[in-house]
């Protein structure tokens, strides 16, 4: 399974195309897409997006972002939607779950959350240091999701800038692939493993239960940065 991702383009971003001292976009290279969204001058920040029916399965929220300073307060939202019925008898969308990863700007911080503090410190960690991923939260999707939205939302009164913004995506989550390799030839290849005598379907669900609770481990770091090619 590929992931499932949104580029800048297909964002809404607040205040895009009212004037070029806002937002811009900005031809890129390093991007697969050639072009980012580019943050210049803003108060009030806002970009988000939604994916529709997304399958089952296990994923990775994150953003493919570059900072040149960090100026900003932000709260960078991730939600899961369900179908339900109101009282009414009419069909709408019910939040689940919800997630948001929140820092202020180092130069107005008087939050002294630890987990604010320790988000600061991360998107600080990358300042001028080239394109990273923002990776958020996982989400174990079982029966797959009618709506996900994302979102950045914050600013800073004394304007906001230096933000560039390449993609955000729901990456499938799977085991190492040593570790699965390992698993397959015991299944395919080694007449003398246990593995062997088991249906592929059967493997197939372990790694899957290998991967959720690899996954629950894993969320216990994030959010966190890391570098990035693409």
């Amino acid at each position: 399974m590929s992931s499932i991702r949104k580029r800048a383009k297909q964002l809404s971003i607040v205040h895009m195309g009212s004037a070029p001292k806002y937002w811009t976009w900005e031809p890129c290279s390093e991007s697969a897409y050639g072009e980012v969204a580019r943050l210049n001058r803003v108060c009030w920040l806002q970009v988000e997006g939604n994916f529709s029916d997304v399958p089952p399965g296990l994923y990775l929220a994150r953003w493919r972002i570059k900072l040149e300073r960090l100026n900003f307060n932000g709260n960078w939202h991730v939600q899961q939607f369900r179908e339900g019925v109101d009282a009414d008898g009419n069909t709408k969308q019910v939040g689940v779950r919800e997630t948001c990863s929140s820092h202020e700007s180092p130069s107005r911080n008087n939050d002294k959350d630890p987990a604010k503090q320790r988000m600061m410190q991360l998107m600080q960690s990358r300042v001028g240091k080239g394109w990273f991923h923002l990776e958020l939260s996982v989400w174990n999707l079982q029966e797959g999701a009618k709506r996900m939205k994302f979102a950045l939302n914050g600013g800073n009164p004394y304007w906001c800038s230096g933000l560039e913004i390449d993609f955000f995506e729901l990456v499938p989550f799977r085991l190492d692939w040593g570790v699965e390799r390992l698993l397959w030839l015991g299944c395919l290849k080694d007449k003398d493993s246990n593995l062997h005598s088991l249906p592929r379907n059967v493997v197939s669900n372990i790694l899957k239960h290998l991967a959720a609770l690899e996954a629950e481990v894993d969320e216990e770091e994030l959010p966190r940065v890391k570098n990035c090619e693409s």
